[in-house]
């Protein structure tokens, strides 16, 4: 009977970028190590050297399994090497027994009272409630075609299978979350014209939105943006410090003590157009993942049969759950928006 977890360490130990490997006692370079994971799966596959979809469609359950473990840990990964997504994504996996619901604090503020000498009775004030919030979540997918049969047959390597499938799922979580930015507007978030500004560049616009942000929340906020954006933010005067980290990191790195954080741009998929507008400056108090990521259930892999395609292909499709929102904490964000 084929190891299955041997499989899988294989599996994991070529997509992690190794170069020796060692399968059952026996040492491999990084080529024969393909070899042998497409050897292994053969035999998994009923010991054929050929593709036949009756053999596959038989053994299909134990050889897509590992393509169901290793793509969701491939793209979490390339997630969290992510400095934006470590620091200000808060991810949920449901799969892992959380629940989908986000504490969101209420912003309220203590009062002190004056009393004259003799009385002990100051007026009551209650604890500040708070709201309970939760992420909607949507099946996504992607068709694989007849991929895996090509890296049976020794026409596609190992990593090209797996990468397709696990790239183009980080794409399009990417694409989630800026678009959760993208939809972020004064009726998204209730919040004033105080703390969403338009307009031309003015640095007292932007100073004006931070000292705002700060004295409603008592935490020194910080500046999102994209690269081209935060350039954007240059103060009228420039010290040499910050003309090292714009020679260095493409921005500023601080607007008057204000600490600046690059968001990575993206393309829209299936385009060369920019996801995210290099013109929008977002500021947060503190350190709050104010981003909510959700993944919901496991991921599967669905067949569809070849019967089903006019060339007779066969067909399987990769589902994810997951979802996105921004929130927010009292008057915690602000937004602006450089005409």
């Amino acid at each position: 009977m084929t190891d299955m977890n041997s499989i899988k360490n294989l599996a994991f130990d070529l997509n992690a970028g190794k170069q020796s490997f060692d399968v059952e006692g026996k040492t491999f370079g990084r080529s024969d190590a393909v070899d042998a994971l497409r050897q292994k799966l053969i035999e998994a596959n009923g010991g054929n050297s050929t593709i036949d979809y009756k053999n596959l469609r038989r053994n299909k359950v134990e050889i897509f399994e590992i393509i169901e473990e290793l793509v969701p840990t491939i793209v979490k990964e390339g997630l969290t090497g992510s400095e934006f997504f470590m620091n200000y994504v808060d991810y949920r996996n449901l799969a892992l027994g959380d629940q989908n619901q986000f504490v969101i604090p209420d912003n309220s503020v203590f009062v002190v009272s004056e009393l004259a000498d003799g009385i002990a009775t100051p007026r009551r004030q209650r604890i500040g409630s708070y709201t309970m919030k939760s992420v909607n979540t949507y099946n996504h997918i992607i068709r694989m075609y007849d991929e895996f049969s090509r890296f049976m047959a020794g026409r596609i390597d190992w990593n090209d299978l797996v990468n397709k499938v696990s790239q183009a799922f980080q794409r399009d979580i990417w694409d989630t979350i800026y678009s959760t930015f993208i939809g972020i507007t004064s009726t998204t978030t209730g919040m004033s014209d105080t703390y969403i500004k338009t307009g031309s560049w003015a640095e007292e616009t932007l100073m004006s939105l931070l000292e705002h942000v700060e004295a409603a929340t008592g935490e020194q906020p910080a500046i999102f943006g994209t690269g081209t954006a935060l350039r954007k933010a240059v103060s009228s005067v420039v010290s040499n410090e910050a003309k090292t980290s714009l020679f260095n990191t493409g921005f500023y790195g601080k607007f008057y003590g204000y600490p600046e954080f690059k968001i990575p741009q993206v393309h829209t998929i299936g385009t060369d157009t920019f996801k995210l507008s290099d013109n929008v400056l977002h500021v947060v108090a503190g350190n709050q993942k104010f981003v909510k990521f959700v993944t919901e259930g496991t991921d599967t892999i669905i067949e569809k049969d070849y019967t089903s395609n006019a060339d007779m292909s066969i067909e399987y499709m990769m589902r994810e759950k997951y979802g996105c929102a921004a929130m927010f904490s009292g008057k915690s964000y602000g937004k602006y928006t450089i005409s």
